[in-house]
């Protein structure tokens, strides 16, 4: 019995010469994916930054609230300490019974600004607590101070241009528009027609047995071209169309945001300038009222005045320092702010430089 067996095998490379030439269309899907990649990454660090300083917000929020209550308790104590002073006057009847009510209704309020206090202590660390992870109520201690701001003077123009080469977000939205020219090249790319030059190491032959047919004998190197071009290219047009408008746009976009980081650094500027004035003007008005206070006791231990102009000199007291603690709070996360509307707040090494932030920086994730 005659075995024979066909021998028909082919090896093709081929190789594009115009649609598809090139490295950058033939790795599109793969510089598509690592643009992805690399916005990612600062997206989370932008995110970072955000719970940073939403925390270091409610930290400081926390230290003066705690610093608050201890202000309302030294003025519930001269309070009552104000009201003995008006009962004895009464019972010798060296004050009228108007003095006395007066001092009462001081003393009243101060308890209730005292428990106020006290309750808005509470929710801010229940807050803190929250942006931190752990659970409601569970102790943890703070620092009770609030770091300075330095108040050496910022170039409005120098802190944009290191903003706009340091911001995450703008950099994110300038590679958007570098891969928009990418993708303009590709589909520009895609409307040339198919011409493929091909190699070719084939084979076709009768063999006389099986193992014949899978020997080295007999293959042929041969070359071709193939060329093929689509009738109807309406969906690569607009493809390329849509390119072009989307690089437009993405422009119109980096523009954009440049202005508006431009904006943003005058604002932060202008803020931190405005608080760092209030901390002055808080501070000077905590030393007057504290005068104010210890003149209107001293004429009324003399008995040149009513009692009167010491309730009022303790509610400004009491306000003042009030204002002069959420001033420095204020300032303190307005320079965070600044920092990360400049572009260069790290989480992970600048709140380790903050006094009164206890273990944040060990709390954050290990890059």
């Amino acid at each position: 019995m005659l075995f024979r067996s066909s021998a028909d095998t082919t090896l093709t490379v081929s190789q594009p010469l115009l649609r598809g030439l090139g490295r950058s269309v033939a790795r599109r899907p793969l510089t598509s994916a690592e643009l992805r990649r690399e916005d990612a990454g600062r997206m989370q660090s932008l995110s970072e930054q955000q719970v940073a300083v939403e925390v270091a917000a409610a930290y400081y929020r926390v230290v003066s609230q705690q610093a608050f209550v201890e202000v309302a308790r030294q003025s519930l104590l001269r309070s009552r300490q104000l009201r003995e002073a008006s009962e004895a006057k009464l019972d010798a009847g060296l004050v009228s019974q108007l003095d006395s009510l007066r001092s009462q209704q001081l003393v009243a309020q101060a308890e209730t600004q005292l428990f106020d206090a006290q309750s808005a202590v509470e929710d801010a660390r229940d807050q803190l607590a929250f942006l931190m992870g752990r659970p409601s109520g569970e102790s943890f201690d703070v620092v009770a101070a609030v770091p300075r701001v330095s108040s050496d003077p910022i170039d409005v123009s120098s802190a944009t241009r290191l903003a706009i080469s340091n911001r995450l977000d703008l950099k994110s939205r300038q590679a958007a528009r570098d891969d928009a020219e990418n993708q303009i090249r590709y589909t520009r790319n895609q409307l040339l027609p198919q011409v493929d030059v091909n190699f070719a190491l084939t084979r076709r032959e009768t063999a006389q047995t099986f193992a014949d047919s899978f020997a080295l004998e007999g293959y042929r190197f041969a070359t071709f071209f193939t060329i093929a071009m689509p009738v109807d290219r309406t969906t690569q047009q607009v493809d390329y169309q849509s390119a072009l408008i989307d690089r437009e746009r993405r422009r119109r976009d980096a523009a954009m945001l440049e202005r508006q980081i431009g904006d943003n650094v005058k604002q932060a500027v202008r803020e931190r300038d405005r608080l760092l004035r209030n901390v002055a003007a808080a501070e000077t008005s905590v030393e007057l009222s504290k005068r104010e206070v210890e003149v209107a006791q001293m004429r009324y231990s003399n008995g040149l005045s009513n009692n009167l102009d010491v309730v009022t000199a303790e509610a400004n007291l009491l306000q003042a320092e009030g204002r002069r603690i959420q001033a420095l709070a204020d300032s303190a996360v307005a320079s965070l702010r600044l920092r990360a509307v400049l572009g260069i707040f790290n989480p992970r090494t600048d709140m380790t430089d903050v006094a009164g932030v206890f273990s944040l920086a060990s709390t954050l994730p290990k890059p």
